[in-house]
């Protein structure tokens, strides 16, 4: 449970840097590395270990096996950025920006 609250305070603060960074707001090159990439793998992490602790609940199995696996994939669409439509491509990391802050919001309540 620690690990879910520690990740979604980070989560949701890597979720506003690339909400920033989508805007143009912040420069993406600010600190020297992919932030938004970084921020992607650790929200995977996140949902991944949301994953295995829902199949191992008793709780409802269509529900908790379905959101991770969606954010998931939705995560993961970044990666292959050039195979989807450009008007998906571009807007891309702020979807997953809001994912991040809202997952980041829920696993902290």
């Amino acid at each position: 449970m620690v690990f879910a609250r520690i990740t979604g305070i980070i989560i949701i603060l890597l979720g506003i840097f690339i909400g920033l960074f989508h805007f143009n707001i912040v420069s993406s090159t600010l600190f020297g590395f992919d932030l938004i990439m970084i921020g992607i793998l650790i929200f995977i992490a996140h949902e991944a270990y949301a994953l295995i602790r829902n199949l191992s609940s008793d709780g409802n199995k269509i529900i908790g096996i379905g959101v991770p696996l969606l954010f998931i994939i939705i995560a993961a669409s970044y990666f292959i950025k050039a195979y989807i439509p450009q008007v998906i491509a571009s807007n891309t990391p702020l979807i997953i920006a809001v994912l991040m802050c809202a997952e980041g919001l829920y696993r902290l309540h």
